[in-house]
């Protein structure tokens, strides 16, 4: 069409009447068909939403998924070594894990993160490494145990002060596949105790990588039941070989390379799903002691009644001053329960008495000693807000 002609100089009158319309278009007056409408704009489409991270750690959350070992720190083991393999080497694997500082812990900057990359054949009946503050592993802080055959699949945690604690078991079903694959096995180390990750490796080409995209799994939170190194040195993480173990199945997994170095958290402090071993700590009775390993004789009640008289009288300066500690035998004598007066006479007991009682242990609460505590802080709580208010 035409272009319209120019508005002229003079605005009209306010009453000044329309020129009359026509009915065919004039070169001066286009027509009003052919006028293109103005569409209208589209909105734009709103931003992909963020997958739930609210398990991970806030600067995990928003972050990319971190790369399965630290990009700073130090390789502790790997090429051009060949992998260690637990059933031909003639010693454990011993390594030092140097830097360590207490105060680094706590603000993130210094290494905190341990990276095992190893293959456990299908057929391996289980594999451990353990985390200690001495080279001498007399007291081990962290004890991880995936057996694939004991009690349908299990990993098992644990520690050794002297002797060795109460175990923590999750089923292997609850994890991705560790057997029979190449794998990251993660530990981060924290001031609330041990988190154990799990992802496929970097050069695993496996269909499984489509299943977790390669992230960390979080398995397991070994909470602190003993005290971490308070000076800066090293840390040291030992792998047994088969020789070493005494258990049913041998120790079958070789180790293709170590790291231990800086990386953030990768889990929220109290993580809002259910993990396994987050506030396990709390299942523990503060003056209930656990004594396994007793000699049960014939398994009589005679047998099991003089047990019961060799512990009350072991145990009578750890109860009240009325009636001593209360010991309660089971399993046909094989083991029993010692109730101390208080929790700082169960804590006394714990270190005197493992030199003839090598297998004692913090007691679990039961069920209703468990929904009492709970029942107790509640009303705790509530007495604090009525105060407050």
């Amino acid at each position: 069409p035409a272009p319209a002609p120019a508005p002229s100089a003079q605005p009209p009158q306010q009453n000044s009447v329309p020129p009359p319309l026509t009915s065919a278009p004039t070169a001066s007056a286009p027509s009003m068909a052919t006028i293109p409408k103005r569409k209208k704009p589209k909105p734009a489409p709103p931003p992909p939403s963020a997958p739930a991270a609210s398990h991970l750690a806030p600067s995990a959350a928003t972050a990319a998924p971190p790369l399965p070992f630290p990009t700073t720190g130090h390789l502790v083991y790997g090429p051009p070594s060949s992998p260690w393999n637990s059933l031909t080497a003639s010693t454990p694997l011993n390594l030092s894990l140097p830097e360590y500082n207490p105060l680094g812990l706590l603000s993130c900057t210094t290494p905190n993160t341990l990276t095992i990359e190893y293959t456990a054949p299908p057929d391996s009946g289980r594999f451990c490494l353990s985390v200690s503050g001495q080279d001498t592993f007399k007291d081990v802080l962290l004890h991880v145990n995936p057996r694939q055959y004991w009690r349908n699949g299990v990993l098992l945690m644990n520690d050794c002060d002297g002797s060795w604690g109460r175990s923590l078991t999750a089923p292997l079903e609850m994890f991705p596949r560790l057997f029979g694959v190449k794998r990251c096995l993660t530990v981060q180390v924290r001031h609330e105790g041990f988190d154990v990750f799990s992802s496929l490796a970097p050069s695993d080409a496996s269909t499984e990588r489509d299943v977790d995209g390669g992230k960390h799994h979080h398995m397991f939170r070994f909470e602190h039941r003993q005290a971490m190194p308070t000076e800066i040195g090293q840390l040291h993480l030992q792998l047994l070989t088969a020789a070493d173990d005494k258990g049913r199945e041998r120790q079958n997994w070789q180790v293709h390379r170590v790291n231990w170095g800086l990386q953030p958290l990768l889990a929220a402090a109290e993580p809002e799903y259910s993990c396994p071993g987050v506030n396990s700590s709390q299942a523990l009775h503060p003056r209930k002691l656990f004594v396994s390993g007793l000699d049960k004789g014939d398994g009589s009640e005679g047998a099991q009644e003089r047990t019961k008289a060799m512990l009350e009288r072991d145990f009578k300066k750890y109860g009240d001053e009325l009636h001593g500690a209360a010991v309660t035998v089971l399993g046909g004598g094989s083991y029993a329960l010692v109730m101390c007066g208080t929790e700082a006479k169960a804590g006394k007991a714990m270190a005197e008495m493992r030199e003839k009682y090598t297998r004692l242990t913090r007691a679990s609460r039961t069920a209703e000693e468990r929904k009492e505590m709970e029942r107790e802080k509640a009303e705790k709580e509530k007495a604090e807000r009525e105060t407050a208010w």
